[in-house]
């Protein structure tokens, strides 16, 4: 997911695929992640990375399909968030086990 983000300095329409996978793919997680017992704080996490609205991946998206391309700084700064995001989720989920 980061590396299809490095390409949003290109146009969207060449990504559009790609961009449709990935949403499919959060889609995924998030429905698995709701389907485990007791895991609301997990739910919650992949609904904030996803969310087309929001302010890391699902809404890095949008705004990378509304505006057709985004410039260099912003895309890197966003990827560091959606990292850290994707970190974090992570480090939840061995404080489960």
């Amino acid at each position: 997911s980061t590396a299809l983000m490095a390409k949003a300095i290109e146009p969207f329409a060449d990504h559009s695929d790609s961009v449709a996978a990935l949403r499919e793919r959060l889609k995924d997680a998030l429905r698995a992640e709701s389907a485990r017992a007791d895991n609301s704080e997990s739910i919650a996490q992949w609904g904030l990375l996803a969310a087309p609205n929001g302010a890391l991946l699902g809404g890095f998206l949008s705004r990378w399909e509304e505006h057709g391309m985004l410039g260099q700084l912003f895309v890197n700064a966003k990827r560091t968030q959606v990292v850290t995001a994707f970190n974090i989720i992570i480090e939840t989920e061995r404080a489960k086990r």
